[in-house]
């Protein structure tokens, strides 16, 4: 009984040492923003980078009333340092470098803008582009073929990685692997300029080469890249009439470094993961 009694003092004592969770600062600034296309990133100095759908919204201090999907980098005490609007393109995704830069990806219909560029996108043509550290957009580039991609960046190098359906990225056109619908499933890597370095088409027996009869069923939006540039990859596969979830991880030349597998039963697909300087973190 003292002994209880002494360990229950022992986590109280704890517990008061633990200092509640506080919030340096919190910023409401978006009028009519929705829960769509929302996403946050930060880079190594600590700045902040945000992105959401936003219907009628003034942006900010500046009096201009924008619809459309606002990019925002904020300083690490919270202050605005750019903000941009992109209009007629959804299913964005965006995540920050090292270095500050930006990078953005999703599906254009119609007239869009982003930046200063200005496009007319054919029904769900998939594009990437890149905002540099000070808010400017310096690309834009297409996947006419494409059917949705996600990106993550490269913290060694610069640019980033892509995983999505296509026909064809860039110069490289796709003629094997797992095709669905016309689209072949691919992993590449693109440099800061927005020019692929390679481009691998997930193909039988699947991309970690371990297991017959696979297809790839999803793969959420679960990707990161480590200091030293290798990507990984979180998804789902029907392999042997069976689901999986799987964790790949992928060197900067596209070689696979190793590949495991789970039963979805028991663990369910990762909807997100990071990377820190010693181990994976999965959710």
């Amino acid at each position: 009984m003292k002994v209880t009694a002494l360990l229950i003092l022992l986590l109280y004592i704890s517990l008061l040492n633990c200092p509640a969770q506080t919030f340096e600062w919190a910023i409401a600034n978006a009028y009519n923003a929705f829960n769509k296309d929302s996403n946050v990133s930060t880079d190594a100095e600590g700045n902040i980078y945000t992105s959401t759908l936003c219907y009628n919204y003034s942006r900010h201090s500046d009096n201009q009333w924008v619809s459309g999907i606002v990019i925002s980098k904020y300083a690490p005490n919270g202050n605005v340092i750019w903000s941009d609007t992109a209009t007629g393109i959804y299913s964005v995704r965006t995540v920050a470098d090292a270095k500050g830069n930006l990078y953005l990806t999703g599906i254009g219909f119609g007239n869009i803008k982003l930046g200063s560029y200005a496009y007319y996108a054919h029904p769900s043509e998939s594009f990437f582009a890149k905002f540099t550290s000070s808010g400017k957009c310096a690309w834009v580039k297409f996947l006419p073929d494409g059917g949705g991609v996600h990106i993550t960046a490269n913290n060694k190098t610069g640019g980033g990685y892509m995983i999505g359906g296509a026909k064809s990225i860039g110069n490289i056109y796709f003629n094997s692997g797992f095709n669905r619908d016309g689209y072949y499933h691919f992993f590449a890597r693109f440099d800061e300029e927005g020019e692929f370095l390679w481009a691998n088409t997930v193909d039988f027996p699947g991309w970690g080469g371990v297991a017959a009869n696979t297809n790839i069923v999803r793969t959420n939006n679960s990707l990161c890249s480590d200091k030293e540039g290798n990507l990984y990859i979180g998804a789902t596969a029907l392999i042997d009439s069976v689901n999986y979830t799987y964790l790949e991880k992928i060197n900067e030349n596209g070689e696979s470094q190793y590949f495991y597998k789970f039963p979805t039963s028991n663990i369910r697909p990762p909807s997100s993961f990071c990377v820190n300087n010693v181990a994976l973190n999965l959710r």
